[in-house]
């Protein structure tokens, strides 16, 4: 062999470094706000697309007698996340507030797992949308990540979720969306 021998990289100088290292992405672990306005900013959209089939079929589009017991555009979204997050890691709500839901904290969710995922946060992060029991879910689930740092359906699935720094125009825009949906079902609910 000429001068270049073959070297042998020892374990111990091994350097990886991540993307927040490098400067390009800023992670927080825990963000329950985050991820609530992400959940309302996605569950808005849905609304105002049901809103727009019902203008578009002149009123006469429903899901079901029974959606104001039970919310039924909540468990429509079941599907449709976890669509979302087996081909992107985000919904479109989740993409406007930078969260992203992860499998051991790297792949994308197959869409069975993601379809689990989404019908446990349905079911049991927002009680079936039914008014009075899904503020107990949600403030239940509010705690137990804070304490935990985890919430039982990502638990369940083994998912992590990701919050990158948010800035202030992405929140306004978050909360005009969720304010238009609010306006507009008030305004066609008469």
């Amino acid at each position: 062999m000429d001068d270049q021998e073959d070297k042998v990289i020892e374990p111990s100088e091994i350097i990886v470094e991540t993307e927040e290292e490098q400067g390009k992405t800023n992670y927080k672990k825990i963000n329950p706000w985050q991820r609530f306005l992400a959940r309302f900013t996605d569950y808005s959209l849905l609304n105002l697309f049901i809103i727009f089939l019902r203008y578009l079929f002149s009123g006469h589009f429903s899901l079901l007698h029974f959606e104001y017991i039970i919310p039924l555009q909540f468990l429509l979204w079941v599907p449709i996340e976890a669509f979302f997050l087996s081909k992107c890691g985000y919904t479109p709500g989740k993409f406007l507030l930078r969260t992203r839901v992860k499998f051991h904290l790297s792949k994308k969710l197959d869409f069975s797992r993601a379809l689990r995922r989404s019908f446990s946060v349905w079911v049991k992060g927002m009680g079936l949308g039914i008014p009075i029991i899904s503020i107990f879910v949600m403030l239940f689930s509010y705690f137990k990540l804070k304490t935990e740092g985890t919430t039982s359906w990502d638990k369940d699935e083994h998912t992590h979720v990701v919050h990158e720094s948010l800035p202030k125009g992405q929140i306004i825009i978050s909360f005009a969306i969720i304010f238009l949906s609010v306006f507009l079902t008030c305004l066609f609910s008469r």
